[in-house]
């Protein structure tokens, strides 16, 4: 929490978005719950990590950060994150955050990917002295529908051939972020995005992993 967040919390202060405390937006027993140990997986064969399974809870709290505006938890999810970038070469690696599409950004005011990589790096740096910056160089080039309204097949095939890319450092790799990885569609496009510019993809690092697609479907309308 910045200063600012701590003067707002003082005349307004906030409540836990699980158990309704006062005091912050995600209080001390409610965010030990979010961390777990990090689990290897793997989508449409790019293969990456996540802290924890997505469920009604964890819907509510990556919700309650990106369409209500609450930003501090992001520094929630960064400080559960960051320490998966042990799992990567980080010599001349950069954070690259999944893009937002326009009217995503215009309705939310930020990417929450972006806030995400900039809160990792940043909590990298100071716990670790580990340097790894942010690379904003993928964008969404073409036209995509809402991804929580498809089905898992049309997931796959919405977003290709829809990001383009621009900027990137010459002799780096990237390190894929996201909040959450569901068919790992956006993932795979960036993937591929990077890899034709001659970018190594090293993997994905998020927040959250969905379930079975069985377990899923009552939930992806928060996605």
């Amino acid at each position: 929490m910045n200063l600012f967040e701590e003067l707002l919390n003082i005349v307004m202060p906030a409540r836990c978005i699980w158990c309704g405390q006062i005091g912050s937006v995600l209080c001390e027993t409610c965010f030990a719950e979010i961390k777990q140990p990090i689990r290897q997986v793997s989508r449409l064969e790019i293969s990456g990590y996540a802290f924890i399974a997505y469920s009604e809870r964890v819907a509510t709290l990556i919700h309650e950060f990106k369409e209500n505006q609450q930003l501090s938890l992001a520094n929630n999810l960064s400080e559960v994150m960051w320490p998966g970038l042990h799992n990567f070469d980080l010599d001349k690696a950069l954070l690259v955050p999944m893009p937002s599409k326009k009217s995503s950004f215009a309705n939310r005011g930020f990417n929450p990917a972006e806030e995400l990589a900039k809160r990792i790096s940043r909590q990298a740096a100071r716990k670790a002295n580990t340097r790894v910056s942010v690379s904003r160089c993928l964008k969404i080039a073409g036209s995509v529908s809402d991804q929580a309204a498809l089905s898992g097949e049309a997931r796959r095939t919405n977003l290709d051939g829809t990001m383009s890319v621009a900027g990137f450092p010459a002799g780096h790799s990237a390190i894929l972020i996201d909040d959450v990885v569901t068919t790992g569609a956006t993932l795979r496009e960036a993937q591929r995005c990077l890899t034709n510019a001659g970018v190594k993809v090293q993997g994905f690092l998020t927040f959250a992993e969905t379930p079975p697609r069985n377990v899923r479907k009552r939930y992806e309308k928060l996605l």
